[in-house]
């Protein structure tokens, strides 16, 4: 695993109730500032173990492009052309990668020495598409999205991880797609984008983290930190009209400010996640005379299409002729956050031409970006990081080709450190050997700290990434043995997923502070299911917990995941399954998968939903039995099942149940004796309990089918299902 992790650090922010309309309206933010008070609230009531982590030899990875002097990539460097310093000593690196990446038709080529034993996670290609909605116009979003799409469709490559951000002055940040190769998806979300309104996965999170905040602080419990004249200034910004010019301008400065925080916010959240973020940058940049001043509106060109009068009038009124140096502070502390993050901007210039279009007709926040321009806020966000900038053309196509140019060829190079749990910033410096090289690349890491100093914005980050992603980039959560299961109770279809945590893996994720979230995705990832809560698994005498959830569910193809976090360690661990719901029956008997179970005591369930229980689908006894994963140890003879059978007249008397074992390698059946243990019903529902008389299986893997039919008709039906014996 990369030694690469988040950084976090604790922030106290609360709420006055009075601003409570205006903390919706911003909750994106506000939430994650919020969260953490709540947090060490509950903290405070009970005393604190420190936690402590051990100092291990961890292998750092580092990511870096070479271009020459004509910044072309130079693809045949070897490892002996590089050199690199840490804090100042010259560090010998054991792992070597070099990446050649051409067009998406084409494979990526990949040389790689590792000269170490261990298991080294690959690194490849990060992209985030950031779409700033704020400073841009309608039309510049138009051609933001235009290039999104292009880019998307023709350069990116299926290694490739892509993400979706905007920025509004309504919702401030938004992460509409956190980091994935689902490059469908990501096309889904860049096409739907408006300024209003996202589809993304990690926006759906965003949103039900903050609903779920607000229910659970209390809205009397709301406190704030803002003073009387900000608050105002905020309210003022949203207001259709202005009638005094001051409160235009100082709308515009805490606009820059509120972005400038928010951007700040991302990039310390985005410091562990191991090498370069690419972030391509579709803005109309800020008004250059907020940041660094522009004379006087005579020093503004004339233009035929604008008149002089105008110029002067929102010049004057909206930004004066001199700079801020609290907002230009604040913007260069954001770029430093994105450099220090290995954050390299492209930014893309899309504001419109004065001569696009009528002034007069324009919102006072757009013709103050025509008169000062937003180019030199955004060469200063692309050079100071590594990035490009990309003046205002309609050649979208030549943009993203020179993006996929720069980024196209890329070295990993891997060495040994001490990873210490400190939060300290170590400076790197990677040297090409070879004459008339640029080096691009991390400037630096930061060694990880305690989950209890993480901020809220980086909490929320880390439960997005290990519930999005397949290779979490923050940690390597724990993986879970996982069931899921179709049914239909109560007159509609249902999914009923369950996991498995053994005692000798709850340790890190145990505690009185433990959250589990359920999350179901149908087969064009958009979220069907987004439920959590607040579980113990503190219970002393459980050998092993089984955290479920059941809930309704249309017939189709799901992907489940279960996600349990510790919130004290922000250690977690996960279960994923695919589901697919058949149709209910319109006649005959429908036989569902059976819930296969073994003899074990000592267990705890832990019911993650707010509807059914687990019991209620499978009526067993859970002091004696427990679900069985896919293995069986090779000398069970006897095993047991839990079978629901349902049909829109169920037929009295009741269904016949048998059951038969086919060997998957040599194909042969196998008999198998079968025992009604117990019966019931429930409306259109049959449940059988059994018990299964296996023999002596050798190992290998095995189909068990159930057949149900009418004891006086001929409807029956089949299922089956696949273990292995070990």
């Amino acid at each position: 695993m990369s030694s690469e992790r988040l950084v976090f650090r604790k922030q106290n922010k609360s709420l006055k109730l009075r601003y409570l309309a205006f903390i919706i309206l911003f909750g994106s933010i506000l939430f994650f500032q919020f969260s953490l008070q709540l947090q060490s609230n509950n903290q405070e009531k009970r005393k604190e173990i420190p936690l402590q982590h051990e100092v291990v030899v961890a292998l750092k990875l580092v990511q870096v492009y070479v271009t020459d002097k004509k910044g072309k990539p130079v693809p045949d460097l070897i490892q002996s052309d590089f050199e690199i310093n840490d804090n100042g000593k010259i560090m010998p690196f054991s792992h070597f990668e070099k990446h050649v990446v051409s067009l998406p038709e084409t494979a990526a080529v990949v040389q790689e020495t590792a000269l170490s034993p261990e298991a080294v996670p690959k690194i490849g290609r990060k992209f985030f598409l950031f779409f700033d909605l704020g400073f841009s116009d309608p039309n510049g979003i138009i051609k933001a999205k235009k290039a999104g799409l292009h880019f998307v469709d023709t350069q990116v490559q299926p290694s490739d991880e892509v993400g979706v951000i905007s920025y509004s002055t309504s919702k401030l940040l938004t992460l509409h797609e956190y980091l994935t190769t689902n490059h469908k998806k990501v096309r889904q979300v860049v096409e739907g984008l408006s300024v209003f309104s996202g589809i993304g996965r990690a926006e759906k999170l965003e949103d039900y983290f903050l609903s779920r905040f607000m229910e659970e602080i209390g809205r009397d419990d709301i406190k704030a930190e803002f003073n009387e004249n900000e608050f105002l200034a905020r309210l003022v910004r949203e207001r259709s009209g202005f009638s005094v010019d001051e409160n235009r301008r100082s709308s515009y400065m805490q606009q820059i400010a509120n972005f400038s925080v928010s951007i700040k916010n991302l990039a310390q959240s985005l410091r562990y996640i191991p090498g370069a973020k690419n972030i391509v940058f579709f803005s109309g940049g800020i008004s250059k005379s907020a940041l660094y001043g522009t004379g006087t509106a005579a020093d503004i060109p004339e233009d035929p299409f604008v008149s002089h009068e105008a110029i002067v009038r929102y010049s004057n009124a909206l930004e004066g002729a001199y700079p801020d140096s609290g907002l230009l502070k604040n913007y260069e502390g954001m770029i430093q956050e994105l450099k220090a993050s290995n954050c390299n901007v492209y930014t893309v210039d899309i504001s419109r031409n004065l001569n696009e279009a009528n002034v007069d007709n324009l919102g006072s926040m757009t013709l103050v970006r025509r008169t000062a321009g937003g180019e030199d806020s955004l060469k200063q966000l692309s050079s100071q990081t590594g990035g490009k900038y990309y003046g205002n053309t309609m050649d979208y196509r030549k943009i993203v080709e020179d993006i996929q140019n720069t980024t196209g060829a890329y070295y990993v190079l891997g060495y040994s450190i001490d990873e210490k749990w400190d939060g300290k910033y170590h400076k790197i410096k990677v040297k090409v050997k070879r004459k008339g090289c640029e080096v691009y690349g991390q400037g630096g890491y930061f060694n990880p700290k305690p989950f209890k100093d993480y901020t809220g914005y980086e909490k929320l980050l880390h439960i997005i990434d290990l519930a999005l992603s397949d290779n979490p980039q923050f940690q390597a959560p724990i993986e879970l043995p996982s069931i899921a299961l179709p049914v239909f109770a109560n007159g509609e279809t249902r999914f009923m997923a369950v996991s498995q945590i053994p005692q000798e893996k709850l340790q890190d994720i145990s505690g009185p502070q433990t959250e589990m979230i359920t999350l179901v995705f149908d087969e064009q990832s958009n979220v069907r299911i987004l439920e959590g809560k607040r579980v113990n698994f503190s219970e002393a005498g459980q050998d092993k917990f089984y955290p479920y959830a059941i809930h309704p569910l249309p017939p189709g193809k799901y992907y489940c995941r279960i996600v349990l976090r510790n919130l004290e360690t922000g250690r977690a661990a996960r279960a994923s399954s695919v589901l697919l719901i058949p149709e209910s029956v319109g006649s005959g008997l429908r036989l569902y998968p059976p819930l296969l179970l073994k003899i074990e005591q000592n267990s705890k369930f832990i019911q993650g939903s707010k509807n059914l229980s687990l019991f209620d689908l499978y009526p067993f006894n859970s002091s004696y039995y427990a679900p069985i994963f896919g293995e069986l140890s090779a000398g069970i003879p006897t095993i047991f099942a839990a079978v629901r059978c349902s049909g829109p007249s169920l037929p009295s008397p009741e269904v016949n149940l048998t059951a038969h074992l086919i060997d998957l390698l040599s194909g042969d059946a196998i008999p198998v004796s079968l025992n009604m243990i117990n019966r019931s019903r429930e409306n259109q529902t049959q449940i059988c309990f059994v018990e299964l008389a296996l023999g002596k299986l050798r190992p290998g893997r095995y189909t068990l089918y159930f057949i149900a039919h009418e004891a006086n008709g001929t409807s029956k039906s089949q299922t089956a299902t696949i273990f292995t014996v070990k």
